[in-house]
């Protein structure tokens, strides 16, 4: 009998006083792949000091001491910054995300400061705006971004889960 109701209090206690850890719930993700462009078209990306393969064949880490970048989200993103590499273009990669679903975003601004991009040692604010409805179970889906007073619209790419913007800079 002991053991009957040993069971039946730690089923109890195991139901009822679970941890409420942000941990243990569900990542939502912000992937963004934004292509810097000046007015004829060149590809500002494309020289970018980059240090390792990530996590596939084209797309590296960017070196750390080219860019500083931090979001409202998160104060500092070390090692969240990627270069794509593709055949027509380079482009970045903007990796960012947010537990349960209670935290989900409608807009993140990143401030991004990268000589390499920008030409000036300024830091840039980058507003973004989200789609959270669930076009994806855990990606959601970028709108469009903001940068300079502009608004370039985003493409979402179902088969690779990322947003993709094209941002001319004179």
């Amino acid at each position: 009998m002991k053991t009957f109701t040993y069971f039946f209090i730690m089923l109890f206690l195991s139901l009822f006083c679970g941890c409420d850890n942000d941990n243990s719930l569900p990542l939502y993700n912000y992937d963004l792949e934004l292509r810097f462009e000046d007015l004829e078209g060149k590809d500002l990306v494309t020289g970018i000091l980059y240090i390792e393969n990530s996590k596939s064949d084209n797309t590296y880490v960017v070196e750390g001491i080219t860019y500083q970048l931090s979001s409202d989200i998160s104060e500092k993103m070390p090692n969240s910054l990627y270069v794509v590499k593709r055949k027509e273009y380079e482009s970045l990669l903007f990796k960012e995300g947010t537990p349960g679903k209670d935290k989900r975003k409608s807009e993140i601004t990143y401030y991004f400061k990268c000589s390499h991009i920008f030409g000036d040692d300024t830091v840039h604010t980058i507003k973004t705006y989200w789609d959270n409805s669930g076009m994806d179970k855990y990606n959601c889906y970028c709108k469009y971004v903001e940068l300079n007073g502009r608004r370039y619209p985003a493409v979402y790419d179902e088969n690779e889960y990322v947003s993709k913007v094209t941002v001319q800079l004179p």
